[in-house]
């Protein structure tokens, strides 16, 4: 799975990606739904137009990520450093996730829109 540098329009279910290297690798319009992505290192990678449904993010690595209109539905997001993602292209919108202990601060995310979220020892 994700031989190619580039991924485009995939959907990909009830994957544990910490057995994948997703470093600098370029996702397109696909949709993830029910995968791990929990210590799992996106450093150098982008997400554009991607959707993420009950997915874990826990302790994920988003230095030097990109995520271009992501959405987030139902997914856990634990011990996350969002500042360390690139802020020119970063938006997020999320619905019903549970995010605990993640930092936002200095996030310039004014295309942003969240709705129905639990947030629990965060920093804004």
């Amino acid at each position: 799975m994700f031989e190619d540098d580039i991924v485009d329009g995939a959907t990909i279910e009830g994957a544990h990606l910490g057995e994948f290297p997703l470093r600098g690798k370029e996702f397109t319009r696909c949709a993830f739904h029910i995968c791990d992505f929990s210590g799992v290192d996106l450093g150098g990678s982008e997400f554009a137009d991607c959707s993420f449904h009950e997915c874990n993010f826990s302790n994920t690595v988003f230095t030097g990520s990109r995520f271009l209109d992501p959405t987030f539905i139902g997914c856990k997001l634990a011990g996350l450093a969002f500042y360390k993602a690139d802020q020119v292209a970063f938006c997020i919108t999320a619905r019903g996730c549970r995010i605990v202990d993640c930092n936002f601060s200095d996030i310039k995310a004014k295309k942003s829109g969240v709705t129905g979220l639990r947030f629990c020892q965060c920093r804004l």
